[in-house]
């Protein structure tokens, strides 16, 4: 019997040892599991932390971008939005240079050749007065001949002159040339302006002050121009001379208004027009009345259908 207790009591004990390392082997994974939470936590936590420290650089720094960019487009008063504003003005100036340097020229043409005719009329009405002071006429009449030809040429000449004055030639010429030389100075002088860094350029309210009355002026005081003359002009130079319109297709060199001027999305847009199109079109109308004609009877048909 002693031994059969001393049996049990061992069995007895080892199944306590067993047990109690069972509870223990549970207790320690419950605690690691614990602590492994613990530490997952912790680590989310820090990530959150480092996240929103992050964001906040992140905020930071573009903040300073947007205050940078922000001083970039306000440098020395200058911001993108006046510039192009500016650029579309100097757009209509150099459609104006183009126009009164074309019609200069072609007063000057007119002008040329009447005086060209003035001294040749001059030059055979000297050459009559020395025929007439011949002591004996050559044939009979003579003398009749050449007063007939002189008074008809001086009276040519007188015609010519009168009508070169009436249509003012000359102040004409003189007054385009001028404004052609102060137009090309000022178009000139705000484009270097323009080409330079905005810290290196005045600032925008000297320039303002300084060239926003030329400006005006020079696009509301141009020389005038007949209707037929300025039609003639900007078919000359749509049909003849197409390198002035776009050149070397550079945005900047396009001549307006072939090639409109909009503002999209902070720049300029230079779009072709029909502008070139319609001057063709109603030119060869007036210089040809058979299709002024045609036109007409086309309308007509349409007005009664």
């Amino acid at each position: 019997m002693n031994v059969q207790m001393k049996i049990l009591d061992e069995n007895n004990n080892i199944l306590n040892n067993k047990v109690l390392n069972n509870i223990i082997e549970k207790v320690n994974k419950q605690t690691g599991e614990e602590e492994q939470k613990e530490n997952e936590e912790k680590e989310q936590k820090e990530n959150e932390k480092n996240k929103k420290g992050e964001n906040k650089e992140n905020m930071e720094i573009k903040k300073e971008i947007q205050t940078q960019t922000r001083k970039e487009r306000v440098i020395n008063k200058w911001t993108k939005k006046k510039q192009l504003k500016i650029e579309m003005l100097i757009y209509k100036l150099k459609y104006n240079r183009v126009i009164n340097n074309f019609f200069f020229f072609e007063l000057k043409t007119r002008e040329n050749f009447f005086s060209w005719c003035i001294i040749l009329i001059s030059t055979l009405m000297t050459t009559l007065n020395l025929l007439n002071n011949i002591e004996t006429e050559p044939f009979e009449h003579f003398f009749l001949v050449v007063k007939i030809l002189m008074t008809f040429l001086s009276t040519t000449v007188t015609l010519v002159a009168a009508w070169m004055k009436k249509q003012q030639y000359i102040e004409r010429i003189n007054i385009i040339d001028r404004y052609n030389q102060k137009l090309n100075k000022l178009i000139e002088e705000v484009e270097t302006q323009l080409t330079l860094l905005a810290t290196d350029r005045d600032s925008y309210d000297v320039f303002k002050e300084k060239y926003q009355p030329q400006i005006t002026e020079y696009l509301s005081t141009s020389p005038a121009i007949s209707p037929s003359e300025w039609k003639d002009i900007v078919y000359r130079i749509t049909v003849y001379y197409p390198e002035l319109i776009s050149q070397d297709g550079v945005t900047e060199n396009k001549l307006w208004p072939w090639h409109a001027v909009e503002l999209e999305n902070g720049n300029i847009v230079r779009t072709k027009t029909n502008f070139g199109e319609k001057i063709i079109k109603t030119y060869g109308l007036i210089h040809n009345p058979k299709k002024i004609c045609r036109c007409c009877c086309i309308r007509k048909k349409e007005a009664l259908t």
